[in-house]
This record gives C-alpha cells, structure tokens and sequence, in this order.
C-alpha cells in the first residue's frame, strides 16, 4: 500500500514538474526557474537594487514586451566593441569583418525604409567611408564617399561628382579637378571677382629674363602644337 502510494506521489510531482517547464514562460511573478535543457526562464520583469530605501521597489527594472527589451534605467560601459573584442575606453568599435560592411544604419519613422547607412569600403591603399540614403523600397543611393588622403581617390564626393575634392583642387562635375576649382559645365553667376593683387608672372618683363629665340618657340610649336608654359586644349 505504502509503496503505491510512493508511486503515485511521484507520478503527481513527475506531471506537475513538467507542467511546470512547459508553461512557466506565460506566467508572471514565479521565481527563477531553470530547465533540464539548459535555459534560464525568468518573468516579464528582472528588478536591481542598489540599496534597502529605494523610493521604488527597485533601483534599475529590466522587462520586455513585443520582443524587445526595455530599461528604466542607462546602461554604462567604457567601451563597446561590436564583434569585436576591442574595447577601447570611451569609443565604439564595430568590426565588420568584409570588404565593404554597412556598420550603422540609422532611421526616424520608418523601421525598414528611409534609412541612412555608413558603410566602410576596401577599395585598395585604403578603407573609404560611404554615406547612402534610401527611398520607401530601401533602395539606396550613394550621397557622400570619403577617402584617406594616400587612397589616390578623391577624399570627397558628393552625389555622383556634383563636388568633388581632390589633392587641393574642388571640381564640380570632374573627379579630376586640376584647378583650385574646376567645372565641368556652364557657369551661371551675378558677379565674378578677380583679384589682381595675386602674383602674376611679369618677370618676363625683367631685362635680365632670357626670352627665347623666334626659331625654338617655332620649334616647340611645330613639335607639341601649342605655345610653351601653355597647356594644350585637351589639358
């Protein structure tokens, strides 16, 4: 009798066991429960206490809802290394791990549209920066590049070569300004200044600057087709 009733006491506590680890999750208020497959199950809210007279019943609240997890409170780390473990005191580091990795993506209203990403890029001597935006279909358009000065790239363009900076020089419409400013295009403005207290090579001019003779400017130009010191209409 004694040990029937052994048995069915087991099996009572056997089936509330597994009761139990089936349904713990949907109900709130049970303690830390941990199941035989290895998962920690806790309820919606995980509290911290700092001391014994918190104003509240908790010092910093942890909870999720719509599978997201929520804080009252800041959280604080010296460093924050994104798959990686280089974690250096005050700075992020996102680790890509491929030649061209969008590391931050960033968005107002719209979860999945509308989105700006910063994308690090190996295109050779050196890593460049994008800078996309993207329309309702998230597709993405290129807004900005940034390259190291060694790239031999231009270290800026913007928006399909509307402005572009290269070794000193700003093009417009050319990524390959060879002026302090170059365009590709008509140029519409109210007022142009020069400044004629630029330097202007009047040298020339100088008793003592040797001009050169007729015969070898002639020989220059029946050589190169163009005046000396003068560039050429393709340069």
């Amino acid at each position: 009798m004694a040990k029937n009733l052994n048995k069915h006491f087991l099996a009572i506590l056997l089936i509330l066991f597994t009761h139990i680890s089936s349904y713990a999750q949907p109900y709130w208020g049970r303690t830390l429960f941990s199941a035989g497959d290895g998962v920690t199950e806790v309820g919606k809210y995980f509290d911290f206490h700092e001391s014994t007279d918190d104003p509240l019943d908790y010092s910093i609240r942890l909870w999720s809802s719509n599978n997201k997890l929520y804080s009252s409170g800041h959280f604080y780390s010296p460093g924050l290394g994104i798959n990686t473990s280089n974690t250096s005191n005050g700075s992020v580091n996102i680790f890509g791990n491929s030649i061209s990795s969008t590391n931050l993506i960033l968005s107002a209203n719209y979860e999945n549209s509308y989105r700006w990403r910063f994308i690090t890029t190996d295109r050779g001597n050196a890593i460049d920066l994008d800078i996309t935006a993207s329309n309702y279909a998230d597709n993405q358009q290129t807004i900005l590049k940034l390259s190291p000065v060694n790239s031999g790239r231009p270290s800026f363009i913007l928006l399909d070569n509307w402005l572009v900076a290269n070794n000193g020089n700003v093009g417009i419409g050319t990524t390959q300004p060879d002026q302090k400013l170059t365009v590709n295009g008509t140029i519409h403005a109210s007022q142009v200044k020069v400044d004629t207290n630029i330097p202007t090579p009047d040298y020339v001019f100088n008793a003592d600057y040797k001009l050169a003779s007729l015969s070898k400017v002639q020989d220059y130009i029946n050589r190169y087709h163009h005046l000396p010191e003068i560039p050429n209409a393709q340069q």
